[in-house]
């Protein structure tokens, strides 16, 4: 390329513009500072936090990561070359909240980039992450409507053997159907042999419903 300069650290600051004639061949450092992937999981998706050194040097910006390339998939082991189901983002923010809508396996890289190039190796971890509000520990069994039958009776499990047996079993006639709204916002009741009623919460068609 012709003559001319540039400031290698974006600071505009005329003190470290580096001239140059023709035939000028400039390299970009490989930058060998540590950096971690620290993932979180929220009822939503989960979070994406560029952690360790994340690649910056004090000090030394043309030794630091100016972005950062972040990419993730459902696929374990995702490509840096892979556009067709490999979600790619480029960021300067070393934290990055990823929306899901549903709880899945989520499997994340990131590598420093300076003008718009790899500058380091990738660094790779996973997460069970939520999604459409669904913490990770939950998952969707079925969307369709579910008969359930209402039933009492006595669960045993031998402590020998592991065997469990049901006395006294009576379902009394009583069922109901759940799925497709027929239940949101109602109330249920149940209780333990012992009349215990503090069973906590739960969701029915996404609203909450009290299982007390």
């Amino acid at each position: 390329m012709s003559d001319g300069s540039y400031d290698p650290d974006h600071d505009f600051d005329s003190s470290d513009t580096v001239s140059y004639t023709g035939d000028y061949d400039h390299s970009l450092p490989v930058i060998d500072s540590t950096a971690s992937l620290s993932l979180t999981s929220t009822s939503l998706g989960f979070n994406i936090s560029v952690a360790g050194d994340a690649w910056q040097v004090t000090a030394d910006a043309q030794n630091s990561a100016h972005e950062y390339e972040i990419i993730y998939s459902e696929t374990e082991d995702p490509s840096f070359n892979n556009f067709s189901d490999v979600h790619h983002l480029f960021t300067s923010n070393t934290f990055v909240p990823i929306s899901a809508n549903a709880p899945k396996r989520w499997y994340v890289k990131a590598r420093a980039i300076q003008n718009t190039v790899p500058v380091s190796s990738g660094v790779y971890s996973n997460i069970v992450g939520g999604g459409g509000g669904i913490p990770p520990g939950d998952q969707i069994i079925v969307q369709m409507p579910v008969d359930i039958t209402v039933a009492s009776g006595t669960v045993t499990v031998d402590g020998g053997t592991g065997a469990v047996t049901v006395d006294s079993y009576d379902t009394e006639g009583n069922s109901c159907t759940m799925g497709n709204g027929e239940q949101t916002g109602n109330s249920w009741v149940i209780t333990d042999s012992t009349g215990s009623t503090t069973k906590g919460t739960t969701q029915v068609n996404s609203h909450t419903t009290n299982f007390s």
